[in-house]
């Protein structure tokens, strides 16, 4: 007579597996506990009976390593009734590494990369390695699925390349995540037994002459990296308006150029009978010397009053250089 169970647990992490100690009848009494491994033929743990008090037994491993993965089994002897055999396959879940992001020239990404340019193609690649059992390795776009395509390789890699075709306005700061998923987590526990009454303190509880149940636990295992595309963006519109009202010949006329939606900030010139007129040329600064106080006047100046003086200055840029300011010619020093 013998029960079988299926437990699927994350390497690290505590599990316990649990044997059917309780006799088949109330005038029965257990004799012998014993825990095996494969096929080990000598026993991985001896209970003393004397210890335990109709409750069930357990084998409990913390943390679970790589090499706890196997078939175990629970031998109950009773005094009367025939031996029970417990077995349960323990299968460990071991994730993949944290996926690794790179262009196309091998260069590891993180965080914000870019710039890149509006309407140029690029490449990503994301790799995992390891994994038990073999992950799934999706792109993600914004909580949207945008590529579930990926390979393995012999070196237990699995790779997924993403293509964006052309960098488009709506890829600025768009967050590209790749995630690796350990699938088909499904642990499946299943009893069965042929004896005309049987009970599963742990798992289930049956009276029928041929029973089985099945208890279904899904864990989704999965580690992921994320960037965020910074872009150089195209002007959306440029427009020139007419500042001057009517165009005289021999006067000046002023000309006034929009730009509209680019990142960064652009360059903008002129062209005039195919020469160029960069905007950044710097015009000679064009200077204005004031009276500070609005009440005085050069005519109203007397000997032993205050006086200040504004310096206004036209210039675009402003000056880099500290304004200095001469008296006949020679410089002023400021008061300590």
């Amino acid at each position: 007579m013998s029960t079988t169970f299926v437990y699927t647990v994350l390497i690290n992490d505590k599990v316990q597996l649990p044997c059917d100690i309780q006799p088949p009848t109330m005038d029965d009494q257990i004799v012998l506990v014993l825990w095996y491994k494969d096929d080990e033929l000598a026993p991985i743990l001896t209970l003393d009976v004397r210890k335990i008090h109709g409750r069930p037994a357990h084998l409990s491993i913390d943390p679970v390593a790589a090499s706890d993965e196997g078939d175990y089994r629970c031998r109950v002897d009773f005094r009367k009734a025939r031996t029970i055999n417990t077995v349960i396959s323990l299968k460990v879940i071991i994730p993949p590494q944290v996926p690794k992001i790179t262009d196309q020239d091998g260069n590891y990404l993180t965080g914000l990369v870019g710039p890149y340019n509006e309407g140029d193609e690029l490449t990503l690649t994301c790799l995992t390695k390891g994994g038990k059992p073999r992950p799934s390795l999706i792109w993600w776009r914004d909580y949207a699925i945008i590529d579930d395509s990926f390979e393995f390789d012999d070196r237990d890699v699995t790779t997924n390349e993403l293509v964006i075709q052309r960098l488009s306005r709506h890829h600025l700061l768009a967050i590209l995540m790749c995630q690796a998923i350990n699938s088909n987590l499904t642990s499946t526990i299943t009893t069965s037994s042929s004896s005309s009454s049987s009970s599963t303190t742990a798992i289930s509880s049956s009276s029928s002459s041929s029973s089985s149940s099945t208890a279904t636990a899904t864990s989704t295992i999965q580690t992921s990296n994320s960037i965020t595309l910074d872009l150089n963006l195209k002007p959306i519109e440029i427009r020139i308006t007419q500042l001057t009202p009517i165009l005289v010949a021999g006067n000046d006329a002023l000309f006034e150029c929009n730009t509209f939606g680019s990142r960064p900030m652009p360059i903008i010139y002129w062209l005039f009978d195919g020469n160029r007129y960069d905007t950044r040329i710097h015009d000679p600064p064009q200077m204005e010397l004031k009276l500070g106080a609005p009440s005085l006047s050069l005519d109203s100046i007397q000997e032993g009053i205050d006086i200040y003086f504004d310096c206004h200055i036209d210039s675009n840029p402003l000056p880099t250089t500290p304004i200095t300011w001469l008296f006949n010619g020679e410089p002023l020093q400021p008061e300590p």
